[in-house]
């Protein structure tokens, strides 16, 4: 149980400094991608690089909220393969216990309302293209 309370006081912890750093991230990513479209200088391009870089640090940090809760579930499975109907009666009280828990999933959260994971980073992306998108249809119809 050590391990679930860390978890949700890691996501307390860094939630909202997650949460500020990708909005940083997104409007970054934005306006280095529209300047590229527009101008299509060279240094443009290596503020695509930059961007390409943003993109991989959201990555990252979504992919490893991922593993974490794969594993999460990966536990019940673990404990379900095993051998635990050979045990007594009381280990088998603490296994199925464990199993119980480990069918909520555990997530690291960005601040209350969003979990860190893969789904978020494409939800990040979706809306990092609709802003690039309307930013550069804005620009060509002046």
């Amino acid at each position: 149980m050590h391990f679930f309370s860390f978890i949700s006081e890691l996501g307390n912890v860094f939630g909202a400094i997650f949460a500020l750093h990708v909005i940083f991230l997104s409007g970054v990513i934005c306006f280095y991608c529209v300047a590229a479209m527009i101008n299509g200088r060279l240094e443009d391009l290596k503020n695509l690089m930059g961007s390409v870089i943003s993109i991989i640090m959201i990555f990252h940090c979504c992919y490893n909220g991922q593993l974490l809760s794969d594993s999460a579930v990966d536990v019940g499975t673990a404990i379900y393969d095993s051998n635990w109907y050979s045990l007594s009666s009381a280990h088998k009280k603490i296994v199925l216990i464990t199993m119980l828990r480990s069918q909520r999933v555990t997530y690291i959260k960005s601040t209350s309302y969003t979990h860190v994971s893969l789904t978020t980073f494409v939800k990040i992306m979706n809306m990092a293209w609709s802003f690039i998108s309307l930013i550069t249809r804005m620009y060509e119809e002046e």
